[in-house]
């Protein structure tokens, strides 16, 4: 175990400050991968868990990746309107934006910042100039951490998408990644960069709540930014397949961007 742990080390890169962290670590380490192999080997859930780049980590280490507990939603709304599904046009039956280059690249939020709000948003207006202009634009998250800075959107402690379109509205739009990089922290308020936009938003719209049928017209339209619970203990080393969790927290701690739908071989539908 030592030498794969060593070989895991290497790969990701991971360096210890000493030996007592090493040995700290490589504890963790020898013990995720029990829980690895034996959650693999009951082969009764259809999602898969393996060794990743956290695999040193504790459960509740891990979840600082993410930026916690938020208040609902419905506490900061004011004037958003909702998608009127039932005007919208036919479904597909399977979709996925990857294949109709609908999505720009995947990126890393980092650890110990939970900036997934600002990667979910920018996700979602990207997608939407790719889809209608063609152009791949990299937005700029540091922009909306930095300047975007609320009681609700608190850069690498928490955030709401809704709450970064309407800085994007007020601010007149968003500038690329290139011009204000990001840096899983934050600083201050470049006034003159954040002055640069490239890309513009007119409004939003709300998926209704708890509306299957909705969320599949509106990811119909293009690809939409979401909240989800990331509690589950199986997040943390998730690798593939469809997650069925037994409990799912109506809180959400994390952020993602919703691309598509299908149903597998056995009949589960699945996002």
């Amino acid at each position: 175990m030592s030498e794969r742990h060593e070989e895991w080390m290497a790969k990701y890169g991971r360096v210890y400050e000493n030996a007592e962290e090493k040995q700290k670590r490589f504890k963790i380490f020898k013990k995720n991968i029990k829980m690895i192999e034996s959650f693999n080997a009951a082969g009764d859930k259809p999602f898969n868990v393996s060794v990743n780049k956290f695999a040193d980590l504790t459960h509740e280490e891990f979840k600082k990746f993410y930026p916690g507990s938020t208040p609902p939603l419905h506490q900061i709304l004011s004037n958003v309107s909702f998608l009127n599904y039932e005007s919208t046009t036919a479904v597909s039956d399977s979709l996925d934006w990857r294949v109709r280059n609908g999505v720009t690249l995947v990126r890393e939020q980092g650890p110990n910042c939970g900036s997934c709000w600002s990667f979910s948003a920018l996700a979602a207006v990207e997608s939407s100039y790719l889809l209608k202009y063609g152009d791949p634009y990299d937005l700029s998250e540091q922009q909306l951490m930095e300047c975007d800075y609320t009681d609700h959107n608190r850069a690498c402690n928490m955030g709401y998408m809704t709450e970064a379109y309407d800085y994007i509205i007020a601010n007149g739009g968003v500038t690329t990644e290139q011009n204000y990089p990001y840096v899983a922290g934050r600083q201050y308020c470049d006034r003159i960069k954040a002055a640069q936009p490239v890309a513009q938003l007119a409004y939003y719209q709300l998926v209704p709540p708890n509306s299957e049928a909705a969320l599949i017209q509106a990811v119909n339209m293009a690809p939409v930014s979401v909240g989800l619970s990331g509690d589950e203990t199986f997040f943390h080393h998730y690798t593939g397949g469809i997650i069925t969790a037994q409990h799912c927290n109506p809180t959400f701690n994390h952020a993602a961007l919703l691309i598509g739908y299908d149903t597998d071989p056995s009949g589960q539908d699945y996002w």
